[in-house]
């Protein structure tokens, strides 16, 4: 997975390369473009970018629990990515240390 993101990351210019950005909505507009809405943690303040073409990342539940979609995503999508299992989403996570080696 690393690999293709160093790929992607390497082909595409750094100046177009955001971080801190939380994504709040997604707005599909009546000419067919994007506008995705996003607030900037770090800066207190929102920011709007507009796009042909947008790839989202989180994992499908992720994305209909944080991302507000305009219009709403069609019912068959939304429980498609609900039922979307996300590796390792079930499972617990821990970390355990020993004070001896065994």
């Amino acid at each position: 997975m690393s690999a293709l993101v160093n790929v992607l990351k390497d082909s595409i210019s750094t100046s177009n390369i955001e971080l801190n950005k939380k994504v709040t909505s997604v707005i599909k507009n009546k000419n067919g473009t994007i506008t995705v809405n996003t607030y900037d943690e770090l800066k207190n303040n929102r920011i709007n970018y507009n796009a042909d073409i947008l790839v989202l990342t989180l994992p499908p539940r992720l994305l209909l629990e944080n991302i507000n979609f305009k219009p709403s995503l069609p019912k068959n999508i939304q429980i498609d990515l609900l039922s979307k299992p996300t590796w390792m989403g079930a499972q617990a996570k821990i970390v355990v240390t020993f004070d001896k080696a065994f």
